[in-house]
């Protein structure tokens, strides 16, 4: 807990906020709020650009720890249409580790010019 309350001092003194009062903690948030509309913007353009190109691979996300051996397929309501299958030559899945919160915004914020 308390690594966290460091975490948020440190980022509002980066930022010139302080973290701490009401009107502070509300610029925080609209910072962090261009650094994800930012970063999702990129996302959207890459994604757009390999769909756009003809790349429209199948793979799923997945997340052995928190998903506990459960395969995204399993509970999604599309496996009819994508008919994905990891016993098919060159299907697999996208195995994502976990990331705390702090290193996602981190990553973001690198991947971002704002």
């Amino acid at each position: 807990m308390y690594f966290f309350f460091l975490a948020t001092a440190y980022e509002g003194a980066m930022a010139d906020i302080n973290t701490y009062d009401q009107p502070g903690v509300e610029d925080y948030k609209k910072i962090l709020r261009k650094y994800l509309q930012k970063y999702m913007d990129k996302i959207i353009k890459q994604i757009s650009e390999e769909i756009l190109s003809g790349e429209i691979n199948i793979k799923p996300s997945y997340n052995l720890k928190l998903q506990k051996g459960k395969t995204p397929c399993e509970y999604c309501k599309y496996k009819s249409i994508c008919k994905f299958d990891a016993n098919n030559k060159g299907n697999d899945y996208n195995y994502i580790g976990t990331l705390n919160k702090e290193a996602i915004l981190d990553m973001i914020k690198e991947q971002t010019d704002v």
